[in-house]
């Protein structure tokens, strides 16, 4: 049985869903005004499954297509680019959908950790790694919209 133990993940919570489409889920990731995200296991790994909110979709067809229009991007892009997409389903009510689970800190944690601003060294490394994401995107014409 895998565990939360270092996962980052918290206990699923009662109203929450055990199974979003063929993937188990294991804990809660976190939630914001557009969905939740769930550690889940998807096929012997460990998997973000984000599910949007019922309230966000609402038989919007235009928000469902810009959403199918994101999945579409999210498995065109290089692995170094971004955690891989495994499944998902954009028909389903309210959608979903899987990308493989990458553990680490937030950068406010990391700055928490570190008790102030982070070495030099430190910051160009995130920066660098950041850019080469955004890199990626802008090679095949996409705006990521989170920045």
């Amino acid at each position: 049985m895998l565990k939360l133990e270092g996962s980052g993940a918290e206990p699923l919570e009662d109203g929450d869903p055990r199974w979003i489409g063929p993937v188990p889920l294991i804990g809660r990731l976190g939630s914001g005004g557009m969905g939740r995200v769930y550690l889940g296991v998807h096929e012997g790994r460990y998997a973000a499954v984000k599910q949007l909110l019922p309230s966000v979709v609402a038989e919007d067809e235009d928000f469902l297509r810009r959403f199918g229009h994101e999945l579409d991007n999210l498995a065109r892009l290089p692995a170094e680019a971004t955690a891989p997409l495994l499944v998902g389903d954009r028909e389903a009510r309210p959608p979903w959908f899987a990308t493989a689970y990458v553990p680490g800190i937030t950068l406010t944690e990391a700055l928490e950790a570190h008790g102030g601003p982070l070495p030099a060294r430190a910051l160009w490394l995130v920066l660098r790694e950041a850019a080469r994401g955004l890199a990626a995107v802008h090679a095949l014409d996409m705006v990521h919209r989170d920045l």
